[in-house]
């Protein structure tokens, strides 16, 4: 009796664990050992960075997750633009992941730093969270926003020859949520407080440019969602029209939803939400269960896989890929040829295929 007594309490004390883990954030460093740029965490807004996730139940789980950047001039980080976006991924079944990264007197490139590191140390642990390393997006408000559009912008494959594991992992977004970003450094449209908080004062025309978003976007940047308010007397829209004319100028998957009579920090308006969601399940985001991963990294719905296509259209299963090279490979054994310069890769290096020649 008492040996039965004794393993129901262990059962539900793991149980409570195990439910508790899900139930609430947990909180770990972005650089648990070496902070790399400002090392005094005295100065404003020069602390330890942090990330706080979110996890939703497994019952729930889609497997797709977000790095969250609020928002905050570079000044500050606005709660309202944190743990509620969280919570309502979480909600619906996506992983939030809420990055505290340095700012003020941390200028750039720090935040930029603390961005690329939470988006390779998340994708680093996706078995530990439950979720895809191929399904982790950005996400990011007002400053946020230029700090997500960043990255999404300036990413890189990760370094294979770095003595720190984590490094190995590429930090390109697969998508891109940006609500009312800044997204220019240059005037007339840059947000004056945003970009002397991020740059201070006198900066080169190169480092403007360099930080003007809609200058980097190309063929590979990654799907994006946009909404502003058409009254936001804060960041001015041109920064959301000025992105999203880039989008579609390369051909990238985006929507841009403009809300009327909205000023600048609306997230608690709930109308964008339900239209972001349905963006990101039609974009394939969130379709875990309705694709596979088939020849090496396109994901692929399995009817598909058995109709033995020799060519795959740009939107297959609803997952878009306009931008992806069109490759022939060989049905089996290796590559007979190296692809061809610019070729896409997805976050793990393996090479996204938009045609198949069997």
């Amino acid at each position: 009796m008492i040996k039965k007594l004794l393993c129901v309490c262990i059962f539900c004390a793991c149980w409570q664990n195990f439910h508790c883990a899900f139930a609430q954030s947990q909180t770990f460093y972005v650089w648990p050992d070496s902070l790399p740029g400002n090392q005094d965490t005295t100065s404003d807004g020069c602390f330890r960075p942090t990330i706080e996730a979110y996890i939703p139940e497994p019952s729930k789980a889609t497997a797709a997750a977000f790095i969250i950047c609020p928002g905050g001039a570079y000044f500050m980080l606005w709660g309202d633009e944190a743990a509620p976006p969280a919570q309502w991924l979480k909600s619906n079944g996506i992983a939030g992941f809420v990055l505290n990264y340095r700012h003020k007197d941390c200028k750039h490139p720090v935040p930029l730093w603390d961005a690329r590191r939470a988006m390779r140390l998340v994708r680093s642990r996706a078995d530990e969270f439950n979720i895809d390393p191929d399904r982790i997006g950005i996400m990011g408000f007002s400053a946020g926003g230029h700090l997500a559009s960043t990255v999404g912008t300036h990413y890189d494959n990760g370094n294979p020859s770095s003595s720190d594991p984590v490094e190995h992992f590429s930090c390109k977004p697969a998508v891109m949520v940006l609500g009312y970003p800044c997204i220019t450094m240059n005037d007339p449209y840059a947000h004056g407080t945003t970009r002397g908080y991020l740059l201070g004062n006198n900066n080169s025309q190169d480092t403007l440019d360099y930080l003007s978003n809609e200058k980097h976007v190309d063929e590979n940047t990654p799907p994006t969602f946009i909404t502003y308010g058409d009254s936001d007397d804060v960041v001015h829209p041109m920064n959301s029209i000025m992105f999203y004319d880039s989008l579609q100028k390369y051909g990238v998957t985006s929507k841009m939803v403009v809300e009327e009579g909205l000023k600048h920090g609306y997230y608690t308006e709930p109308s964008w939400t339900d239209t972001c969601l349905a963006w990101l399940e039609q974009t394939g985001f969130l379709s875990s269960t309705q694709s596979v991963p088939h020849r090496k990294g396109l994901r692929v719905s399995p009817a598909d896989k058995e109709n033995a296509f020799s060519t795959l259209s740009p939107n297959i299963n609803g997952y878009s890929l306009p931008w992806a090279q069109s490759i022939l490979v060989p049905a089996t054994g290796a590559r007979s040829a190296p692809p061809p310069p610019g070729a896409l890769f997805d976050c793990r290096g393996r090479l996204l295929i938009h045609r198949i020649q069997y």
